[in-house]
């Protein structure tokens, strides 16, 4: 398996696990719609996009948060999701990796996970995780038919926004397993100035007019 996909998911499991603990842990979030509507539809869109890269030998199970009457109903649906993808994961060979994938939601115009992953110099697999981030951080949504919308105009969207929820769930795993050395610490507050003194307050809409920071 693809050594920052591992890595990826490894950050997912333990990013999920903590999130769904510490909502459990307080009643009035284990009790309110508007959180237990979101568990739901990260819960979903984790399924989505295991499906995608899958057989699809059968059709997609869509659910609704009404289908869970309880917040542990939604939990052991979330805990299945990742009982299905670690193996799936492990049996992921670099030549399943390099195939392309295709969105069958996405059809004007249709939007592939390869195309974005080359662009951005990922595997498939890893973007589907950088989708995960940016939604987490409430810069992308998924419609009714799981198509991916902004969140607020690109003219309200920062690129620096955008670079630290990647970079943000991407580093938070490296933690997890290894004590950064102090050096690499003020390298990385170094490549943060950097990026940010670079983008500064540029926009999506700027990016995509060709305005320069």
């Amino acid at each position: 398996m693809d050594a920052l996909v591992r890595d990826l998911y490894g950050h997912q499991v333990w990013a999920d696990a903590e999130h769904w603990r510490a909502i459990g842990a307080h009643a009035p979030a284990r009790d309110d719609k508007a959180i237990r509507d979101r568990l739901h539809h990260i819960a979903i869109v984790q399924r989505a996009f295991l499906w995608a890269v899958g057989d699809r030998q059968d059709a997609f199970a869509f659910t609704k948060p009404e289908d869970f009457p309880s917040f542990d109903a939604l939990l052991m649906y979330a805990r299945d999701h990742h009982d299905r993808l670690a193996p799936a994961l492990a049996a992921t060979s670099d030549e399943r990796l390099a195939v392309s994938i295709a969105i069958p939601w996405f059809t004007d115009p249709p939007l592939s996970l390869t195309g974005l992953a080359q662009a951005a110099g990922l595997p498939p697999l890893a973007m589907a995780t950088v989708f995960e981030a940016l939604e987490a951080a409430l810069l992308l949504s998924l419609g009714d038919r799981e198509e991916v919308r902004l969140t607020r105009p690109p003219a309200d969207i920062r690129l620096a926004d955008i670079l630290t929820a990647v970079r943000d769930r991407r580093r938070g795993h490296r933690l997890l397993r290894v004590n950064a050395l102090p050096e690499v610490v003020r390298l990385e507050q170094r490549v943060d100035s950097a990026v940010e003194a670079c983008v500064g307050e540029m926009s999506l809409a700027d990016l995509a007019a060709g305005r320069a920071a």
